[in-house]
């Protein structure tokens, strides 16, 4: 697993630098094709069916199985909470926020990429807290340098779809600080841009994406066992 890592002296949260971002971001993108290779597993798109020279060309998808009986195991029954005192304002606001839907969803995600992200969130004109699963392959977390690896901010982004091919390639990227949502458009190129886009205060006092690992080393279930499925399919 990479961390993502800023020096804290380098880093406010109220004057960003879209270079830093956009960076961190091509930096993101060099590990994304091993998540999609993963994820390519995971929906049966398997080594073999790129194989020109084999005739016969099966697919017995190991990795599902594997990952649905994992997580089915670890989140097939919604989480449970238990307390001597009356908990049931917590268990009707994790109910409104979607959060038996994005524990599943997350718990998934941990099972195929080894790592999983949840966005916690408030709807425009509304006060209720919901949940939301990321997709690794477009969500990183960013930390410190010091040995606690404090984390700083996240960063859920896009390229912005533009078939005329008339403009630069553009980054949508939402950072989230522990106090401000910035949405930044962001060009993929070395030309120095101004930031002036306005943070919105979130009011959460975190960062309101949070990084989940599926072990130590964000590996995910059949990750290690991709050579034997090929051997298998083979």
């Amino acid at each position: 697993m990479h961390v993502f890592t800023l020096p804290a002296e380098d880093w406010n949260e109220l004057s960003i630098d879209k270079q830093v971002i956009r960076h961190l971001i091509l930096k993101h993108r060099s590990f994304v094709d091993h998540l999609i290779t993963l994820e390519d597993y995971y929906e049966g798109k398997h080594k073999i069916l790129n194989d020109k020279n084999r005739e016969n060309k099966l697919v017995c998808n190991h990795a599902k199985d594997i990952s649905d009986t994992a997580s089915s195991y670890f989140i097939g029954n919604p989480v449970t909470y238990k307390s001597d005192a009356d908990i049931k304002d917590l268990t009707d606001s994790l109910e409104t926020a979607g959060a038996d839907e994005t524990d599943g969803d997350n718990g998934l995600d941990l099972s195929i990429y080894g790592l999983a992200y949840e966005y916690v969130y408030v709807k425009e004109n509304e006060n209720n807290l919901l949940t939301k699963n990321l997709s690794p392959e477009n969500t990183f977390m960013v930390k410190d340098d010091s040995i606690e690896e404090n984390e700083l901010f996240a960063v859920y982004y896009y390229v912005r779809k533009d078939d005329s091919g008339t403009g630069p390639e553009h980054y949508i990227a939402t950072v989230l600080t522990p106090n401000y949502k910035y949405e930044l458009d962001i060009q993929n190129n070395e030309v120095p841009q101004l930031t002036t886009e306005l943070p919105a205060h979130h009011y959460l006092g975190e960062i309101p994406i949070i990084e989940y690992l599926n072990n130590k080393l964000a590996i995910g279930d059949f990750e290690l066992q991709i050579p034997l499925i090929d051997a298998y399919n083979a």
